[in-house]
């Protein structure tokens, strides 16, 4: 798929996803659910990507293979590793049917929310369902369940510029980190990460993948925004966030002299 390609790709994928704001995917937020939202998004991908697969999950890689992604930001570049087949099978069912009891016991409970949601999240990346398009459907998921809920979830917030957008995927990327090597000693990574770095561009060691995710992720980005913050400052009470639009419209209508 060439840049062209991608680009009509990505902007198909998004109007469908502005289709979904008005027209929600009817469901119980389980594995149906979750790959009816993924066709939606993407049921124009195949004229754009013959390979790309609509609303099925990942295919199985052999014996020794492991599922993982080169992320590519403005200045770096690393490996992100997600779980087994395996584990996507058996996990995936129970981790939906677990999360949202959760979600659903807090009531208007926000910091409850705020951390149910993130470990959700999470927990539902790292499984990574789908070949291509986990994020947009993830975060159409999601916000679907918050407002179910009684919460607004908006990513737009996390997504309103290139820098905002590589700090959600940097904190993904820890959380599915934690999840795939969890006895990883991040304050060694923290405070040995550029000597390592040194040390590895000297040849004198060859660093492999998930020990430079880790140099990087928990090393030079120690400080960036945790996935926790960012759904933080992107959640809001249903009736506050109506409130507040009820609040604009009135100060637009007394702008436009319509209201006395």
């Amino acid at each position: 798929m060439n840049n062209k390609q991608k680009k009509a790709l990505d902007n198909a994928s998004f109007l469908r996803i502005d289709e979904l704001g008005s027209n929600p995917v009817n469901g119980n937020f389980d594995i149906n659910h979750l790959k009816e939202i993924h066709r939606r998004i993407f049921q124009d991908a195949p004229k754009y990507n013959p390979f790309f697969k609509v609303g099925v999950f990942r295919p199985e890689l052999d014996q020794d293979g492991e599922w993982s992604k080169i992320r590519k930001l403005e200045n770096e570049e690393y490996r992100t590793f997600y779980s087994p087949r395996s584990e996507l099978e058996t996990q995936l069912d129970k981790v939906l049917r677990d999360g949202i009891e959760v979600l659903r016991s807090v009531g208007k409970n926000k910091e409850k929310f705020i951390e149910a949601m993130a470990k959700f999240y999470g927990d539902i990346d790292y499984l990574h369902p789908f070949g291509d398009g986990n994020s947009r459907t993830l975060r159409e998921f999601t916000r679907q369940l918050a407002l179910e809920i009684g919460f607004n979830l908006d990513w737009g917030k996390a997504l309103n510029n290139p820098r905002a957008m590589e700090i959600l995927y940097i904190a993904r990327d820890k959380e599915v980190t934690d999840r795939f090597f969890p006895f990883a000693d991040k304050e060694y990574f923290r405070n040995n990460g550029k000597q390592l770095i040194v040390q590895m561009k000297a040849g004198e060691w060859d660093g492999d993948y998930l020990t430079i995710s880790c140099i990087t992720l928990y090393g030079k980005y120690a400080d960036s925004k945790p996935l926790i913050d960012i759904i933080r400052d992107a959640t809001t009470l249903l009736e506050a966030s109506r409130e507040k639009s009820q609040k604009a419209t009135k100060r637009k209508n007394r702008g436009r002299g319509l209201e006395l």
